[in-house]
């Protein structure tokens, strides 16, 4: 084997070195970067769906209310008409 043989070999193997080195660069900063932006999006849901579960507190508190309401409209309105309860 001459030096030029040598040489066009080492030359291929850093090549293949570089481009995999470069190949496997590239995979672990591009999950770091999906797992900053996954721990966001967490972050993100969780303080959305606090807000979903204080909407549905206040509805259902406001249902109670209505459903208050509507009892005592019927029952007024029942005395009106004169049926009795």
């Amino acid at each position: 084997m001459n030096w030029l043989e040598l040489a066009k070999i080492v030359k291929e193997i850093g090549l293949a070195a570089g481009a995999f080195s470069l190949c496997a660069w590239m995979v672990v900063y591009i999950v770091k970067k999906l797992a900053v932006n996954l721990e966001k999006m967490i972050h993100k849901q969780d303080i959305f769906m606090a807000r979903v579960e204080q909407e549905h507190k206040a509805s259902q508190e406001d249902h109670k209310e209505f459903s208050l309401q509507n009892k005592e409209i019927t029952a007024a309105l029942g005395r009106i008409n004169g049926y009795k309860q």
